[in-house]
């Protein structure tokens, strides 16, 4: 899929601007929607939304699909590495989504 298109999904826009009801609606199992290769953890890392809406977010989509937690962006960079970048406000989340990518992916996240 064309990464450009796929950064101005809906989806996209959804996780980026921190709208979780309507990112949540839209990945209902029904839909049938794809949330591998769109980036949306480090749309979700970039979002202004706070650390308790990011983690469970987060949560939900490696949930969906865990390989949304270790897709590479255009960047060359991994949600890991965008969470490390900008990481959670809350000291205590911010352990609790490593050790969330850890657990997902191993300890060699």
């Amino acid at each position: 899929p064309n990464r450009r298109s796929d950064r101005d999904s809906a989806l996209h826009t959804a996780a980026r601007a921190g709208k979780w009801g309507v990112l949540d609606v839209m990945l209902e199992p029904q839909d049938g929607t794809s949330v591998a290769g769109q980036c949306l953890v480090a749309a979700v890392c970039r979002s202004e939304s706070g650390s308790a809406d990011k983690l469970r977010v987060v949560k939900m989509l490696g949930e969906r699909d865990v390989t949304v937690l270790s897709e590479k962006g255009d960047d060359g960079w991994r949600p890991i590495h965008h969470f490390s970048s900008r990481p959670l406000s809350d000291k205590k989340l911010q352990e609790q989504l490593i050790d969330h990518f850890a657990e997902k992916l191993g300890p060699d996240v």
